[in-house]
């Protein structure tokens, strides 16, 4: 009986720039061997700057949704809190950051929900998600983006509708909200042991 060969993993041959805006955008070329031996010359990676993501829960227990009109997700869209990570900072010092800049708010809770590749085989960046919990306003939001025209702050039940519906426009925001809500959940129905 023949057994099939055991991947041992890719093997990048050769890496070219194709084009390069940075910090923006990179797109390579590169050749590569598969794990099952194959070779293929034309391997394209499409390199993005990581960014996080984060669902703020105010005090009262409501959450803190973004309204939007995003170039590509016109012309309306409901949003989580998020953006790049600025060189030398932390995921966490990113959502920390960006959390304060888009609604002026801060949180003493922070749970990270996991770091995601966007394209498993283009790349397009890297996604770490958050919830932060307790957030309290400390003032009005500093910088928001260009195309943020509102928040809307809803219940949990609101948001699952929200997320399950066709209001959220892209999967990183989707992702954010429904892990923060599944976390939420499993964290208040673990029982302690004695």
């Amino acid at each position: 009986m023949n057994t099939p060969p055991t991947p041992s993993g890719w093997n990048t041959k050769r890496t070219s720039i194709v084009y390069e805006s940075k910090p923006w955008l990179t797109i390579e070329k590169h050749a590569v061997v598969t794990p099952d031996g194959r070779q293929i010359d034309d391997w394209h990676v499409i390199a993005l700057p990581s960014f996080v993501n984060v669902l703020p829960r105010l005090e009262d227990g409501r959450f803190l949704l973004i309204r939007q009109n995003k170039y590509l997700c016109q012309p309306e869209t409901l949003a989580t809190i998020g953006g790049l990570i600025d060189p030398g900072e932390t995921p966490l010092q990113a959502a920390e950051r960006e959390l304060l800049e888009e609604s002026g708010c801060t949180s003493n809770r922070w749970q990270e929900l996991g770091s995601y590749c966007i394209d498993p085989n283009r790349g397009c960046g890297g996604c770490y998600l958050f919830v932060a919990e307790n957030c309290r306003r400390l003032e009005r939001p500093r910088n928001p983006d260009c195309e943020q025209f509102g928040e809307i702050l809803v219940t949990e039940s609101e948001l699952v509708a929200i997320a399950m519906g066709d209001q959220i426009k892209s999967v990183a925001w989707a992702t954010c909200i429904l892990k923060a809500l599944l976390w939420l959940q499993n964290r208040q129905s673990v029982v302690p042991t004695s």
